[in-house]
């Protein structure tokens, strides 16, 4: 993002900008460091409050909270990984940046499941250049991490980032393209399958804690029988060493008594050996 600040709007500097960030949550860091001029007036953008985050928006397909044309540049960074129908958030940013407003999106092309909450995708640069001309954009760049530009020094290769870099036609005009303009049935069936999704994520957490729950009351009632186990064989030990304490008792109170008697059973045993 760095990059792309540097090379597109460095002769922006000196006049107002506004630019908005999805997916803007600081989780480990932001953009907006980047972004950091008084004329421009940076906006982070995302489903639900939080650090970094100034615009929450109620539908992440239907936009309501961003008018038409409101923003000189929209940006994105790993996040259209996690997005369902990243296809129409393509579009919502189609139709709020201004006519020649640029977007920058950053999304990895490999890389391990990170889920947050769900991880969906990876994308390709054909597959960048196919989303671009999906909302009548024009591509300006395509680049891959570590192969069309240096690898980030604070990313892991791993994630192969592609960056998409594309324009807003001049002569643009949202209510003229089949694309822009969603239908209200293609936005509601998104919206719907957007929260089955949901709750279908968690219902799989409700299940995985419940079998988890299952699973220690298993072992809980396990290390409970082996205790008691554990204390049947105790207390049969006690009564063994209780009854050889009686045993003994009443052996030496007959030897105060009856001595001769003792020493005749000892010797009638050691008799009965030969």
């Amino acid at each position: 993002m760095r990059d792309f600040t540097a090379r597109h709007l460095a002769d922006a500097a000196d006049r107002p900008l506004e630019i908005l960030d999805l997916g803007s949550a600081d989780i480990g860091g932001t953009y907006a460091q980047f972004f950091d001029n008084p004329k421009w007036n940076y906006r982070g953008v995302d489903l639900a409050p939080g650090p970094n985050i100034h615009v929450v928006l109620s539908n992440p397909y239907n936009w309501r909270e961003l008018p038409t044309h409101c923003a000189d540049v929209f940006i994105s960074g790993q996040t259209f990984e996690h997005i369902e129908f990243f296809w129409l958030t393509m579009l919502e940013i189609a139709r709020v940046l201004k006519p020649g407003g640029l977007c920058c999106i950053i999304a990895p092309s490999r890389g391990p499941i990170h889920r947050y909450p769900v991880d969906c995708w990876r994308f390709y640069p054909d597959g960048f250049a196919a989303l671009a001309r999906y909302a009548d954009l024009e591509i300006l760049e395509i680049l891959h991490d570590g192969e069309d530009c240096p690898s980030s020094p604070d990313k892991s290769e791993e994630w192969g980032d592609l960056v998409l870099v594309a324009r807003k036609k001049e002569n643009k005009s949202t209510a003229s393209s089949g694309y822009i303009d969603i239908s209200p049935e293609a936005q509601m069936n998104a919206q719907r399958a957007h929260l089955q999704g949901q709750i279908d994520r968690q219902r799989a957490e409700f299940e995985e804690s419940r079998r988890e729950l299952e699973r220690d009351l298993a072992l809980a009632q396990t290390l409970v029988r082996e205790k008691q186990t554990e204390i049947e064989i105790t207390e049969e030990r006690c009564q063994q060493t209780q009854e050889l304490l009686r045993q003994r008792e009443n052996l030496l109170r007959e030897i105060k008594t009856r001595p001769w008697r003792v020493l005749w059973r000892h010797l009638k045993k050691r008799l009965q050996k030969y």
